[in-house]
């Protein structure tokens, strides 16, 4: 409450009160709520200035003295009921002054709203004002005479009620504001409008003003003032209506449509209630808990909403006037008995007019039934004794989960939808256990579910030996370390020297170091045996060679590293390390050497990393590491000569640990239902080190775009979690968004843990949509055009998918004439009208039958299918039957690709892909061939062709091909979409000697796009090509990972190869996720020999079969150059490879080579991104491990390897467009130019002219491959 200052008037700050406080006001009585206004002199001392946000809470009246008003600047927001009128007004709120008064038009100034005032700032729907309109004091500029002065502007205003005034309104300027469902009663005049304004008012009662009921002062632009009522059913007076009795209005003004009746005010929200997805009626008789679901609209807003049962408040919330409001709510009458009960609701507009909703209903709950247990699944084998246990039972109820008649774990509750989840610890014992459940409400407890039965088979432990080496010469004392990985965790992991311990440990990492002093030279068997949870062992053996005999020294180094500093010491992965030290003399003198090379080598884990160093002129170096997304773990430090083979017999000169904590995403996209707790479940893996204990996320204000959460939003982060060192735990971010939340928003969360402190491990942009718990059913396509013939038949089919986020209830299917009515009897549903329930997720398909007969007449036919559910509206599908005897038809397509609603140079949006080239080909009149090149929207027509099939192929520069087929009818213009990918890179693939007889190096080479809106990925170096080794030795190197383009790649997924006979392959780091533009990542290998490569060609394929799983990779130019390679290695020559000149003898040795003896696998990596036009598509990239050597092996070569069916999808029968035979429609094998898969069409990329595959009209088909033919006998 504001009270006068001592100048004698009032200056309004932003009022904030919250609104429970004006309820408390209002229990002690009206008066309470009074805010008086008195002023004197000038406006601005006068006058309640509102230059922030003022809200005026319901119910509060405010009076304003003689030389009193209010100005708005900014944001003005009344609740319902509020009054402002004059202090002398004794009959609103009560007496004010110390003495009884009599109010008068006149008697304050009212309420002003500036110019610069945004018409969405102002909400006053429902105020009342009255006895306004005074001057005395006021600037002349302002001085009109009106309660309510605006300049003309989009304001919208509806249920004012503005009386016993000078004048109510006065508009003034150009601008149409908008007035409906008014009272404008007892004034001078009721509206004024002045200059060029075209106020519009509507459904209002403009009556008993004693001038004008609207007066226009520039009847050159006229006031709209149509469907009122004037106070008379005659209408206004006015010399165009000599006949009306009512109030009067001036020339310009438009009354006609006027009203012959007294319109209906006050009229309260219209209120739609649901139990259960079902409507709610009076009488009701309710058997089990449900969500209660009320949505409450009117034209003057909604601005609260009750509900009650029994006269006991379950829900009551405040709005800021919206158009429509819903609020769900979960009942499941745990403190009601059976019998009857009464649920009323009470919606209240912004005027305050209320609307109640009184539905006496019958409870008649009993125990729930059993419920329905859906995973795991009957009969499953898990590896695990932690399983996920769910089902469906009635909403609500607590569900106990029972193992082998055991009570496991607490219960957990059913959700609105019925369905439920929970973790369940199965007995240790292998073998099969038997689950179910029950569900309990204060009805009582049910039956017992289905029970499931599983089958634990509890997993052994997989143990790899780290180090020492297999067959490794010892001769100080070693660190033995294993790798170890098990489902169920490991419980210890003991180590052995023969059947002496060496260590037993419990944690990561598995290693402990062998004392050797009085270890006898010779050899020896290392032993691990590694236990799980379970109890499940498993163990792994190395032989190693003890000899400890003095052997001749290696010379020592010249100069050594002396005074090395590393700090920190401890860096959680995004703090470079300074590494510093001097280069001295290795002798006691111990001088200062400058400009000297020294070697840095960083080893973790077994893998090293060597960086070449050089001091400077005072015999100094320093290096600043700076760790990767990848890096992570115990770093020794050694820092030696370049010649220095020894080092890693001594120690370290210090170390370092990197001791990182990494989010599964950078970025999560998060889709929740309101009021609903929708949780996003990240992984945090720990790297090898020492693990983190209390990791947390915050969400910190400072961080968030808007320096605060967004309004509505709650989160619950979880309970701190410890993670131990190389695992993962998942951790969950519930979000809760209210009613009144935003329908999109953004989060920044940071990561935090108790060893780090308040610095942060890593970070999390939390993308956000709100959605309401309802259906959304989506077409599939969004209308269906047919042709058919008469004495024909021709269907096709509409998909619907719940894209909405609760099932659609009781779908049904009507088929009916465009715009009602029935359809004819020759058209029909051939599926059921009767959907019923279609789940999250789920799609049904529904199929039109059409088949006139000759009394059908050519023409269109127009139809529409209407789609509805109980819980969902739907819609209407337009559907279009051409009937034709004959005629002709068209295609359409519209061609995009990456570049398509990006912008071009001169910042226009790029519609679509200009310039393609599309050629089509009638199925049944092959000779029946058109082209057509696509405009600048990227659209591409055939007009006036038969109606049948086509196939169609589009090419483009720079681009890779497409193809498809599509039906044609007459009468109608199919249409379609075509994505076309962009070739971000190529290939070049050859063979090289090297300076060894009968060794040829395998040498790829990309030319790739760096400015281009899409991810261009590329895995380096992309050729690998292995030494000879040995068994027992080891091969090591970095593979990098680089985006080159300007987009992220998402959801990446790794194809490396496994170990096979040949080598064991070891990757260090962890592999991530994403791999933003512009960024790169690093991951060492190790490549141990286990034998030496036989005779013959030895492929791991296990990559490439992993890859072939993926969507969308098979096509891309790095799986294709590694499918050529193999090729080469097989058949001793690839297409496209050039034959001539001195290359020729290269490759013809290589080929001899390889067949003699050649190893070939890759590692790979798929990604998706999403394109600017709304495409979501896929790409990878491959790095291949070669080795290709041998001398001649007999008689055999490779014309008498086996080629595998169709090597890079090139294999091909019969010509295209004449032409025939052949295998290749010869796609360059150094820059594969390669196309997705099309069941109907062949694969190759052929020219045309010469060969079967593009046929140049058969002139030379006999030897070419399968290019576009899409005529083609494959």
């Amino acid at each position: 409450m504001h009270t006068p200052s001592k100048s004698g008037f009032m200056s309004l700050s932003p009022l904030h009160t919250p609104q429970r406080s004006w309820r408390a006001l209002m229990r002690q009585g009206l008066l309470n709520l009074l805010l008086v206004l008195t002023g004197l002199g000038l406006l601005g001392a006068g006058v309640a200035w509102a230059d922030g946000s003022l809200k005026i809470n319901d119910g509060v009246i405010v009076k304003f003295g003689s030389d009193a008003g209010m100005q708005v600047r900014s944001s003005l927001n009344t609740g319902a009921r509020v009054s402002f009128t004059s202090q002398n007004d004794d009959a609103t709120g009560g007496q004010t002054n110390p003495t009884a008064a009599t109010a008068a038009a006149g008697d304050w100034w009212g309420l002003f709203i500036a110019p610069q005032t945004n018409p969405s700032a102002i909400a006053i729907n429902g105020l009342s004002m009255r006895f306004g309109g005074g001057q005395m004091d006021l600037p002349r500029h302002l001085q009109g005479g009106a309660v309510l002065n605006l300049v003309g502007g989009a304001y919208q205003f509806t249920g004012l009620s503005l009386s016993h005034n000078v004048a109510g309104i006065r508009v003034i300027g150009a601008g149409s504001p908008s007035f409906k469902n008014m009272q404008l009663n007892d004034n001078r005049v009721g509206l004024l409008a002045e200059q060029t304004a075209t106020p519009r008012i509507e459904a209002s009662d403009i009556s008993d003003n004693a001038d004008y009921g609207v007066q226009n002062l520039n009847p050159n632009t006229p006031v709209v003032a149509q469907g009122n009522w004037w106070g008379h059913a005659s209408g206004p007076r006015d010399t165009a209506n000599p006949a009306g009795q009512g109030n009067r209005v001036s020339a310009g003004v438009d009354y006609g449509s006027f009203l012959t009746s007294l319109p209906v005010f006050n009229q309260g929200p219209a209120i739609d209630v649901n139990f259960a997805g079902q409507p709610l009626v009076a009488n009701a008789t309710l058997t089990e808990a449900g969500q209660l679901s009320v949505t409450a609209q009117s034209a003057a807003k909604v601005a609260r909403l009750q509900m009650s049962v029994d006269g006991v408040s379950i829900f009551d919330q405040a709005y800021s006037n919206q158009t429509q409001v819903t609020a769900t709510q979960f009942i499941d009458f745990a403190q009601l008995t059976n019998g009857s009960h009464r649920l009323v609701i009470l919606a209240t507009d912004a005027a305050g007019v209320a609307t109640t909703v009184d539905l006496p209903f019958t409870l008649a709950l009993s125990a729930p039934k059993p419920p329905v247990l859906t995973t795991p699944a009957n009969n499953s084998t898990v590896a695990s004794t932690q399983i996920n246990v769910g089902g469906t039972a009635e909403p609500g109820a607590k569900i106990q989960i029972f193992v082998d008649g055991t009570a496991a774990g607490a219960p957990v509750t059913a959700s609105a939808s019925g369905s439920f989840g929970t973790g369940v610890t199965l007995p240790a014992s292998e073998g099969n256990h038997r689950i179910n459940a029950t569900a309990s409400t204060v009805r009582g407890t049910s039956g017992d579910s289905n029970p499931l039965i599983v089958n634990l088979k509890l997993s052994v432990p997989t143990v790899v030996f780290v180090s020492p080496a297999a067959n490794a010469s010892l001769s100080t004392n070693p660190v033995v370390e294993v790798s170890v990985l098990d489902a169920a965790g490991v419980a210890k992991v003991e180590l052995y020297a023969g059947s002496q311990p060496i260590a037993t440990r419990t944690e990561a990492p598995w290693s402990g170091t062998w004392d050797i002093g009085g270890v006898a030279d010779g050899s020896y068997i290392l032993k691990a045996v590694a236990t799980n949870r379970a109890g499940k062992s498993a163990e792994v053996t190395r032989s190693v060679q003890v000899q400890k005999t003095i052997i001749p020294t290696v010379p020592e180094a010249p100069y050594v590293a002396r005074a090395v500093t590393i700090n920190p010491g401890l860096s959680w992965g995004n703090t470079p390390v300074q590494i510093n030290g001097e280069i001295v003399t290795n002798d006691a003198a111990a001088q200062l050497v400058p400009n000297a090379s020294m070697r840095l080598i960083l080893k973790v884990q077994g893998f090293e990393r060597k960086i070449s160093l050089v001091g400077d002129a005072q015999g100094k170096f320093a290096y600043t590491f700076s760790p990767s997304a990848t890096d992570a773990g115990t770093y020794e430090v050694h820092i030696v000569h370049p010649s220095d083979t020894a080092y890693a017999q001594r120690a370290a000169v210090g170390s370092f640990t990197i001791n990182r904590l990494t989010a599964e995403y950078s970025q999560y996209k998060l889709n929740a239902i309101r009021t609903v707790a929708s949780p996003a479940v990240v992984n945090v893996r720990a790297s090898a080190g020492t693990g983190a204990t209390g990791v947390h996320w915050k969400a910190l204000p400072a961080d968030q775009p808007s320096g605060s959460l967004p309004p509505g939003i709650t989160l619950d982060l979880g309970a701190p979690v410890d993670i131990t060192a190389g695992t993962a735990v998942p951790t969950t971010i519930k979000l809760t968004g209210s009613a009144s939340a935003g329908l999109t928003g953004t989060i920044i969360l940071k990561l935090f843990a108790n060893e780090s402190g308040s610095e942060p491990r890593a970070e999390l942009r939390l993308d956000y949509q709100l959605y309401d718990a309802r259906p959304g059913l989506v077409p599939e396509p969004t209308a269906l055009e047919l042709g058919v013939q008469q004495g024909q038949q021709v269907s096709g089919k509409i998909t619907l998918t719940n894209k909405g986020y609760t099932a659609a209830l009781n779908t049904k299917a009507q088929l009916l004439a465009r715009g009602g009515g029935a359809a004819p009897a020759w058209v029909r549903l051939a599926s059921s009208s009767d959907i019923g329930d279609i789940d999250i997720g789920g799609t049904t398909a529904v199929q039109i039958n059409a088949s006139p007969d000759a009394s059908v007449a050519d023409g269109y036919v127009q139809l529409e299918l209407r789609i509805s559910a109980d819980n969902d509206p739907g819609g209407i599908v337009p559907v279009t039957i051409a009937v034709s005897q004959a005629g002709q038809g068209g295609l359409r397509l519209k061609l995009v690709d990456i570049y398509t609603n990006t912008l071009d140079a001169q910042g226009q949006p790029i519609e679509g892909l200009a310039g393609a080239r599309i050629t089509l080909q009638n199925e049944a009149l092959t000779g029946d061939i058109r082209t057509a090149t696509s405009d600048a929207s990227g659209v591409a027509e055939f007009t006036n062709i038969p109606p049948g099939n086509y196939r169609w192929r589009a090419s483009a520069a720079n681009h890779m091909d497409a193809s498809g087929r599509i039906t044609v009818y007459a009468g109608l213009t199919a249409s379609d979409r075509v994505f076309m990918d962009y070739q971000l890179v190529s290939i070049e693939f050859s063979v090289t000697e090297t300076t060894i007889q009968d060794v040829y190096d395998i040498v790829l080479e990309a030319t790739f796009q760096t400015q281009v809106p899409a991810p261009v990925v590329l895995m380096e170096p992309m050729s690998i090509n292995l030494p000879s080794m040995q068994a027992g030795e080891e091969f090591t190197g970095e593979l990098t990972l680089s985006n080159y383009g300007l987009v992220r790649a998402d959801n990446l997924k790794f194809a490396l190869p496994t170990s096979d006979a040949n080598f064991r392959y070891e990757f260090f780091g962890e592999f991530p996720k994403q791999l933003a533009a512009k960024s790169r990542v690093v991951i060492p290998y190790r490549i141990t020999a286990l034998q030496a490569v036989k005779n013959g060609v030895q492929l791991n394929l296990e990559p490439a079969r992993q890859l072939e799983k993926l969507l969308g990779t098979s096509y891309q130019p790095s799986p294709q150059i590694q499918n050529a390679v193999r090729q080469f290695l097989q058949r001793g020559a690839v297409e496209g490879m050039s034959q001539d000149g001195a290359s020729a003898v290269v490759l013809q040795a290589a080929a001899k080579a390889a067949s003699c003896s050649s190893y070939h696998t890759q590692s790979c990596v798929a990604y998706e991104y999403d394109c600017a036009a709304g495409d979501t598509r896929g790409g990878s990239a491959c790095s291949s491990f070669s080795r290709v050597t041998g001398a001649t092996c007999g008689t055999s070569g490779p014309g008498s390897i086996s080629t595998p069916q169709c090597p890079w999808g090139s294999c091909g029968n019969g010509g295209g467009w004449g032409g025939s035979g052949g295998g290749s429609g010869a796609p360059v094998a150094l820059v594969p130019y390669c196309i997705p898969d099309c069941p109907d069409c062949s694969a190759g990329t052929g020219p045309g002219g010469g060969g079967g595959g593009g046929g140049g009209g058969g002139g030379g088909g006999g030897g070419g491959g399968s290019g576009p033919s899409f005529g083609s006998s494959s």
